[in-house]
């Protein structure tokens, strides 16, 4: 405070040097809450078109599945009528499938979010490593969770608000359906962001799409063959390859999809390079497809023609007859998280069906990637060569650059 006594000319004196020294403090603390503001905050954004976890999710999560997945080029009219179409054909169906886990949980939800939180951790040491001075915040979506059933908040619109509200400045997008990276899948996602953006011109963010794994520097040979062979080991530690088939599966797709998203033959090519390692290893390989309908459902859904070979004629008519005796089921070049494919299609109904044919074979399915210390560790540094310039990793500018121009660059 100012004196009381003193003449007005101190007075003066002490009153401009009292205002000049606070002016000055102001000053340091505005700079200092520009500093922490202009701090880069990194998200990585997990996405998926998400899973159940209570029966009552089931019939919204399955129809927005189809015609805003699957069918989601499709006049939106036809994607309604097609979901609509498919739910009352295989509702039965779907919802005893779903029905195998207690209380038709997948438990999607919980190792979706455990992946991203193991993504962020990786990218934040690994930056930090390196003197960047960042923090990396994780965050999940489940694009088809929602509609009747499903909890509120669940979708990318929602996890976009924590971003925004959270100060992310850059933003990873990787979608957790595929290793391969789709029109259906990664595409979908990417456009709900820009919409997000556009609708919020407040927040200014760089975004970058993850474009699948398979076309990322290593992946081949330091992820993907590592991880077959480890879940050969893993399931079978004493067998010969002469005594094992290799059945890996893939997401079908209706075969018209294939005009308009490279996802299916990509992935076809991805198993066939796969597949010429394990059978130059002396394993029997196969390959074929989980198809939601098609020429195993009722008139006119049997109308569509869906990717083939089905994984049931695989494993019934192809792989029952063959020298093997053992059997791997493996998602490693499809699904990043286990969902009900892997939980119950995989784990419970092909067993099954195998005993059924050949009670003398065993078949052992291996879970997902989920949070499997390579390839959190891949992502870590995906994350860190991107921000920090090195590495030639492939990803997508969604927002945030400019000049607008070539979407796919090699950093």
């Amino acid at each position: 405070a100012l004196p009381i006594f003193c003449s007005r000319r101190e007075a003066h004196r002490k009153l401009f040097s009292w205002v000049a020294m606070r002016s000055f403090q102001d000053l340091l603390a505005l700079l200092f809450l520009h500093s922490a503001s202009a701090k880069d905050v990194i998200g990585i954004l997990g996405s998926s078109g998400g899973d159940c976890e209570s029966c009552a999710e089931v019939e919204s999560f399955t129809e927005n599945f189809v015609k805003e997945g699957l069918l989601h080029l499709a006049p939106k009219f036809v994607g309604t009528a097609v979901a609509k179409l498919i739910w009352h054909d295989m509702a039965k169906e779907l919802a005893s499938e779903y029905a195998e886990l207690p209380s038709c949980n997948t438990s999607f939800r919980v190792r979706s979010s455990a992946q991203s939180a193991a993504f962020a951790a990786a990218a934040q040491r690994q930056l930090r490593a390196s003197g960047q001075d960042v923090d990396v915040l994780p965050f999940t979506a489940w694009k088809f969770n929602h509609g009747p059933g499903n909890p509120p908040n669940l979708t990318i619109e929602a996890a976009l608000d924590e971003a925004r509200l959270a100060g992310v400045t850059t933003l990873f997008m990787w979608d957790q359906d595929a290793i391969i990276s789709s029109l259906v899948l990664n595409e979908v996602s990417f456009d709900l962001a820009k919409k997000y953006v556009a609708a919020h011109p407040e927040w200014k963010p760089r975004i970058f799409g993850i474009n699948g794994l398979n076309g990322q520097p290593g992946f081949f040979d330091n992820l993907l063959l590592p991880r077959v062979t480890s879940e050969l080991h893993d399931a079978f530690p004493q067998a010969s390859p002469q005594e094992v088939c290799v059945l890996a599966v893939g997401q079908g797709v209706p075969t018209f999809s294939k005009a308009v998203d490279p996802y299916a033959e990509k992935l076809q090519k991805l198993a066939d390079a796969t597949g010429k390692v394990m059978k130059g290893k002396g394993y029997d390989w196969y390959f074929a497809w989980q198809n939601w309908a098609g020429k195993t459902e009722k008139f006119p859904l049997n109308l569509i023609p869906w990717t083939t070979p089905y994984d049931s004629d695989i494993l019934n008519n192809t792989i029952s007859k063959a020298a093997c005796s053992k059997v791997l089921v493996t998602d490693a070049l499809q699904w990043p998280v286990s969902d009900v494919s892997t939980l119950v299609r995989e784990s419970i109904y092909m067993p099954k069906w195998l005993k059924a044919i050949a009670p003398s074979k065993q078949l052992v399915t291996h879970r997902s990637w989920d949070s499997s210390d390579v390839l959190v560790d891949f992502i870590g540094k995906l994350v860190h060569g991107v921000v920090t310039g090195a590495g030639d990793f492939d990803v997508i500018k969604v927002s945030g650059f400019a000049p607008a121009g070539e979407e796919v660059v090699l950093v």
